[in-house]
Parts: C-alpha cells; sequence; structure tokens
C-alpha cells in the first residue's frame, strides 16, 4: 500500500514546478505523487523518486517552454535525491547519512529539526534546477 505521506509529498514539490510546466503539469501532478510513494513501498526501487520524477518534471517543462537546457536537471536532480535523508540513531543502530549527521549537530541532537531540515535541503536541491534551467 502506497504511504499517503510520500503521496503528500510528491504532490507538493511538484505543485511548486506546475506553474512553468503549463498543462502538461496537471498530469504530472498525478505521475509524480505515484512514482514517489512507489519508490518509499517496500520492495521497491528507489529510481523511481530519483530518476522517474525528475524526468517528467523536465520532460513538462521542456513542453511548455522548449527549453532544452532543463534536461541537464535532470541529473543534478536526480543527485539531490540520492542524498539520504538518514539522521543518527541507536535504535536501531544508524549513522545517518551526511547531511543528516550535519543537520543533527547543528541543532544538538534535536531529531525533528534535523529531520526537517535534511529532507528540506534535499527537495530545495532537487526543484532548483529545474527552475534555474526552465
Amino acid at each position: 500500500m502506497m504511504n499517503k505521506n510520500e503521496l503528500l509529498v510528491g504532490f507538493l514539490l511538484t505543485l511548486c514546478l506546475t506553474p512553468i510546466m503549463g498543462a502538461l503539469g496537471l498530469l504530472a501532478l498525478i505521475i509524480c505523487p505515484l512514482l514517489w510513494a512507489l519508490s518509499g513501498m517496500h520492495g521497491q526501487d528507489k529510481i523511481w523518486r530519483r530518476l522517474g520524477v525528475p524526468v517528467v518534471w523536465a520532460l513538462a517543462i521542456l513542453a511548455h517552454c522548449h527549453n532544452w537546457y532543463v534536461l541537464l536537471a535532470i541529473p543534478m536532480s536526480f543527485g539531490a535525491l540520492c542524498i539520504g535523508y538518514g539522521i543518527p540513531s541507536t535504535q536501531p543502530p544508524d549513522e545517518g547519512s551526511w547531511l543528516g549527521r550535519f543537520y543533527y549537530n547543528l541543532c544538538k541532537k534535536n531529531e525533528q529539526w534535523a529531520n526537517i531540515l535534511t529532507r528540506g535541503t534535499i527537495y530545495g536541491l532537487a526543484l532548483c534546477p529545474m527552475l534555474l534551467l526552465k
């Protein structure tokens, strides 16, 4: 079963780009949340989120803006979405991602703020190339 939170994240991130997607933004608002949530399901590959979503974003923007440079945003967004969300924890033992550790220490070991800042950074890094290269 798809996680409703993952569907919401995929929807909101895509919604940020719909003004530069034109009519295809409506289709992207259906496809991208499904790809985002699919990659979060047990036994599924994260490639649906990491590559599938940026490809849909870029193609929708390309169709609307006719700027081929937006295709350069795909590997940049892919790279951003490959950064782990992980916040250090003891149960189960996990050292977290480098970004998660950075914010965990910056936030004086406050997991909630570290998680918000880590995800916000990753989402921002994934969206920015699409906005800048449109």
